[in-house]
């Protein structure tokens, strides 16, 4: 019987953790070259590692009377090298029909349960030409009465049949199907059948299916926060799944969601600046506008919406261009250059925060106090990128002190970093705060550690606090060390801050007071614009 792979890891469907810290993962895929089923991960080094293989309906606990259900099961062992690797091959049981079966990877009391599936190739074939030549409800009767020949679960075909076969018609390749590319691309479009249906999540799907749907759950869904991840699963429960494979579909939905929870209009127009081509938004009318502001102000008239496809994002586009270059949005109002009005009710102490910068002048954003002020420039550039905001009456005050959480919030915008839904790392941090967001987002970098589980988000931060937090940015942007800096009152700062001090006054970064860094001294809303001008000259 010649066999073909459908899943080689319908996946982790139980991971455990280890007294010692290490997680028992596997991976297993069927080869057709040579009917052997290859099981291969990680786990504890040096130790022994037992796979049993049975169908998937099986319960495991039947083995330990010498029975295992349905078919019967197959055993194998290995060992980990010293890095915790270790992979086998195994051959399967003759009797076996094409289907669902499982793979459950034992070391010590950690169990790994992987599924897979495979089919007779010869069985397989006798439908492909009937599924090439179908229509999307003829593949769906054919998935409904043939599954089990198909190497699918029947059940699971049935129930989502309407739906794959809508999804492998729009993908049908030009030449057809094969055996194995019809497998493989069922297996994909039942991963994010489950997940439109609401059955699976969208993180277990990428976990079981990440290698069909063509994403890495790590470097493609891992590094967006909460917020995207679950608009990103709203999106895709709203799609058709009939615009393009797998792949195609994740990146498109995900790009929506960026959108969609996009944190300020500098993030935004991060986003959209860089994938303009993919959304197709032509850049021309934009670009004519006079100056970074203007430019802001369209993307703070589209922040906060919902955008259901890229046609309306297109379309909210060219609606604001025109609106800013009339002049509709470009004085007053509407704009959330700071990350919106969340940033009023104390964040930068004192008074209301306005959502847009005092005034534009010359394509320069100026402060009624700032005239001649050292830091004037940096505070203007830092303005017209959406990064800080001055007060309803015009003025910045640029001596008054920085808190904690509002130190946080212009250090994310400075490195384009969105907020994170709230988590409970900080015992003083609440979910309705209008800091959390950045404050935990900054956590998840390990960019901010806090103090026996509280933050203090409302203390002023002091000078050397805020030049470890920008230094452990710098780091996470790739920023190598270079020569460090003295200043006469080094032994005056902290221990955990003298590294960060000292690197950050060679970069430049930060300067002191008559050779003197004053690293308990509070910092300053004109400090904190140097800084950050700084850290922008250095990760752009």
């Amino acid at each position: 019987m010649k066999k073909i792979t459908l899943a080689a890891a319908l996946s982790m469907t139980l991971l455990t953790q280890s007294a010692l810290g290490a997680p028992l993962g596997a991976d297993a895929v069927f080869s057709s070259e040579n009917d052997m089923l290859t099981v291969s991960g990680t786990g504890k080094s040096g130790s022994e590692v037992t796979v049993v293989v049975l169908p998937f309906d099986s319960d495991p606990a039947a083995l330990t009377s010498g029975t295992a259900g349905r078919g019967g099961a197959v055993f194998n062992m290995a060992h980990t090298d010293k890095d915790g690797r270790f992979s086998l091959s195994m051959g399967l049981m003759d009797n076996w029909d094409g289907g669902m079966y499982k793979a459950i990877v034992y070391q010590g009391d950690e169990s790994a349960e992987i599924w897979f599936s495979y089919a007779d190739a010869d069985k397989a074939e006798e439908y492909i030409d009937d599924i090439n030549s179908a229509t999307s409800s003829g593949i769906a009767d054919i998935l409904r009465t043939n599954a089990s020949d198909l190497g699918a679960d029947a059940d699971l075909a049935k129930k989502y049949a309407d739906i794959l076969g809508d999804y492998l018609y729009a993908n049908k390749p030009k030449g057809g199907y094969s055996a194995d590319s019809l497998l493989s691309e069922y297996t994909a479009g039942l991963a994010l059948a489950m997940v439109k249906e609401g059955d699976m999540s969208l993180g277990d799907a990428l976990g079981r299916f990440s290698k069909y749907i063509g994403v890495d759950m790590t470097a493609d869904y891992n590094v967006y926060n909460s917020k995207i991840r679950k608009e990103l699963e709203r999106l895709i429960k709203l799609d058709t799944l009939e615009d393009g494979n797998a792949e195609e579909i994740y990146r498109k939905n995900l790009l929506l969601a960026r959108i969609n929870k996009a944190d300020s209009d500098t993030e935004l127009r991060s986003i959209i600046e860089e994938n303009a081509t993919e959304l197709g938004i032509s850049l021309g009318d934009y670009s004519k506008l006079s100056n970074d502001y203007k430019k802001n102000q369209v993307f703070a008239e589209m922040l906060g919406k919902a955008y259901k496809d890229f046609d309306e994002v297109d379309s909210a586009f060219d609606d604001a261009v025109d609106d800013v270059a009339d002049g509709g949005s470009s004085g007053s109002g509407g704009s959330s250059s700071g990350g919106g009005s969340a940033i009023s009710g104390g964040s930068f102490g004192g008074g209301t925060v306005t959502n847009t910068p005092a005034k534009e002048e010359s394509g320069a954003v100026t402060f009624t106090d700032m005239n001649g002020h050292w830091a004037q420039a940096k505070v203007n550039n830092l303005a017209a990128l959406g990064i800080v905001n001055g007060y309803n009456d015009g003025s910045f005050l640029p001596e008054k002190k920085v808190t904690r959480a509002e130190f946080s919030k212009m250090l994310c915008l400075t490195l384009g970093l969105g907020g994170d839904s709230y988590r409970a790392d900080f015992a003083d941090v609440a979910p309705a705060d209008w800091y959390a967001p950045y404050v935990l987002a900054l956590s998840g970098k390990g960019i901010v550690t806090g103090y026996n589980g509280s933050f203090n988000p409302n203390d002023e931060i002091t000078r050397q606090d805020a030049a470890v937090m920008t230094w452990r940015a710098l780091q996470q942007n790739g920023v190598a060390k270079g020569s460090g800096a003295t200043f006469a009152d080094d032994a005056s700062v902290a221990d955990y801050a003298k590294e960060a001090v000292s690197v950050l006054g060679g970069l430049g970064v930060i300067n002191g007071y008559n050779n003197n860094f004053n690293p308990n001294n509070n910092t300053t809303r004109a400090e904190t614009a140097s800084i950050l001008n700084n850290v922008l000259a250095i990760i752009r």
